[in-house]
């Protein structure tokens, strides 16, 4: 490889670098099992240290656990690390001491800050995300600190420090979370010594539940954004989620599937949040060049969504919910089935909140003229299943289907 990679081999595997006051600054020794007994074993001499410093009876330390990721991986581009060491000389540290700097994994860095709470780590890791951010990296971090004056082992606060990090990961975007912020979410080791195997999968359960929801309130501010841009679709995601849960249930669908589908129909338009005003907002039927930027958004959707662990049911969803049963459709021209089933019933939900609703060039249409669109375009652009369901629904209960348009 060339040489700025083998440069960057050498500085990530140093072992230990002494500055000015010789104090050390531990890099981590490659990736895998012994870096992690490396960083941990790093970690508790500095704990041991810092309890037998009687000038500092309430020494403290501070880690920040970093999942991190390169912009350019996903391009393809060669893999290559954070320059860890050179943000850190730029962040002011005050009478903390100088940070010890672990790789424990391809995509993992761990950073140890002696005599440091929890909310200067939390202010470190926020600048070095904005940092990482500047040289095309992402990441999600987790801060966790041991309590002033109580040694404890080094796996404790490793172990709370990646637990906070995976709560950053869940929530989505690039953030930081304190471990105190979640902890109360997390049952005690005593509890846990005790727990059965089912209150152990419930208290986890709950906790993921509670991230969930904080990411899709944050998610929704987001859609609300592109509605807002866009005045005639107000309220469309959720109309278009309510239209896909209800034919969903009418085909029988499991509640865990109308859940992920309820889910995609909320978000299925996000990736808007990238098209320019000029082609989202014309007055007009779009020209041939500027309908291939509009085809961009469920691509640009999923990548918008594509770090959350719990949203990934719900991508291949809004990815295809323009494709055509035909196989005419975008991004990938899929046929039949080989459309995942939830797309093709928001693609059925999705058209007929668009024909029932007015818009900047064009009226809207009535409940029959929808009706006979469905059952014209079926087994064309609509599974015919549930473009059956659709057509069924409007003939047994018109008022409902505008009811749930209105709300």
């Amino acid at each position: 490889m060339g040489s700025t990679m083998d440069s960057t081999r050498k500085s990530t595997n140093e072992a230990a670098i002494s500055d000015a006051h010789g104090n050390r600054s531990v890099a981590g020794r490659g990736v895998g099992v012994d870096s992690r007994i490396y960083a941990r074993d790093t970690l508790g001499t500095q704990l041991a240290d810092g309890s037998r410093e009687p000038q500092q009876p309430n020494c403290r330390l501070a880690l920040i656990a970093i999942d991190w990721y390169g912009h350019e991986e996903s391009l393809g581009q060669e893999h290559r690390l954070p320059d860890f060491d050179r943000y850190l000389q730029t962040i002011p540290m005050g009478p903390s001491s100088p940070p010890v700097l672990s790789h424990i994994g391809p995509h993992n860095t761990q950073i140890a800050i002696n005599n440091a709470d929890e909310s200067t780590a939390a202010r470190v890791a926020n600048l070095l995300l904005a940092k990482m951010e500047h040289d095309r990296f992402g990441g999600y971090a987790g801060v966790a600190a041991t309590r002033a004056g109580c040694p404890e082992p080094a796996g404790d606060i490793i172990e709370r420090a990646w637990n906070a990090a995976a709560g950053a990961r869940s929530l989505g975007g690039d953030r930081v979370v304190r471990w105190s912020s979640v902890a109360r979410h997390f049952p005690s080791k005593r509890q846990l010594e005790g727990a059965t195997w089912e209150e152990v999968a419930q208290w986890f359960g709950r906790y993921r539940q509670r991230i969930r929801q904080g990411y899709l309130e944050s998610t929704m501010a987001l859609v609300a954004a592109v509605e807002a841009r866009e005045p005639m679709t107000a309220r469309h995601a959720q109309t278009v989620s309510r239209y896909s849960c209800r034919l969903a249930r009418d085909l029988g669908l499991r509640r865990s599937t109308i859940d992920t589908l309820k889910t995609a129909a909320l978000l299925h338009d996000i990736g808007k949040i990238a098209i320019p005003d000029a082609i989202l907002r014309k007055p007009g039927p779009l020209t041939e060049a500027e309908f291939e930027i509009m085809k961009q958004h469920p691509k640009a959707a999923v990548d918008i969504l594509k770090h959350t662990s719990f949203i990934q049911d719900e991508r291949p969803i809004i990815l295809h919910h323009h494709e055509r049963f035909d196989g005419a459709g975008y991004p990938n021209r899929l046929a039949g089935t080989d459309i995942p089933q939830g797309a093709r019933i928001l693609a059925v939900a999705d058209t007929m909140d668009a024909m029932l609703s007015a818009r900047t060039y064009s009226n809207s249409s009535t409940l029959a003229e929808t009706r006979d669109e469905l059952a014209r375009c079926s087994g064309r652009q609509f599974d015919p299943t549930v473009a059956s369901a659709a057509v069924a629904w409007i003939n047994e209960s018109p008022d409902e289907v505008l009811t749930a348009s209105r709300i």
